[in-house]
């Protein structure tokens, strides 16, 4: 009896076990749908809103501005990262002689590979202004002027910012972390995409700024 019944309990399990992974998959795809949404870069007008109110909280800075030169936003906490040549270990180099049992000599030299990485250099405050961009760090401070930067690239939890001149790259990372912090120590009601798109909302505030001041 049981026999006769394996190939129908069998099949009522590859249906289930297909239902099951149909649905999972469901799910998935929903959570992945309210995840785009939560996390999608916020509206020209939400962003407008968003610099109105972050200019009142800002207005008293330590930096030195230009006259015709205001604040738009301040992050703490920033990292600060540059490009470095790293020697990582290398290899010896040639043919290998035994010269006795046990005893060889290596012709030829050792060679390190040199290898280029992100290196975070230090930790500071970054000050967005109509006219530049300002770090402020423990070792180092950096001013970017806005006509001077020709890209500025989303990557992992950071930005990166091309200079014309043969200046150099910089890398600030850190940057959900320290946004979180100013939007939440504002005491201004935001929506959900300006809280939880930093590092998206920074860089569309910094191209509507550097177009605007390259266009003055």
């Amino acid at each position: 009896m049981i026999i006769e019944l394996f190939p129908v309990i069998l099949l009522i399990l590859v249906l289930l076990l297909g239902y099951k992974s149909i649905f999972s998959k469901n799910n998935d795809q929903k959570k992945n749908t309210q995840t785009e949404k939560e996390f999608r870069q916020a509206s020209d007008a939400e962003i407008k809103d968003f610099l109105n109110k972050s200019k009142a909280v800002i207005a008293d800075t330590d930096i030195f501005l230009e006259k015709d030169e205001h604040p738009i936003l301040s992050l703490n906490n920033v990292y600060l990262f540059k490009k470095q040549t790293i020697k990582t270990k290398g290899s010896y180099e040639g043919i290998s002689v035994n010269v006795m049992s046990g005893v060889g000599y290596r012709l030829g030299g050792f060679k390190a590979k040199p290898e280029i990485r992100l290196v975070k250099v230090d930790e500071g405050n970054m000050l967005v202004s109509s006219k530049k961009v300002f770090f402020h760090g423990s070792n180092q401070s950096h001013i970017l002027d806005l006509k001077n930067i020709i890209s500025v690239k989303k990557i992992n939890d950071g930005l990166v910012i091309h200079q014309t001149k043969k200046s150099e790259v910089l890398s600030f990372m850190n940057i959900e972390n320290s946004w979180r912090e100013m939007i939440l120590n504002s005491n201004n009601s935001f929506s959900s995409d300006i809280l939880n798109n930093g590092i998206g909302n920074l860089s569309h505030i910094l191209k509507i700024t550097i177009g605007a001041d390259k266009n003055e």
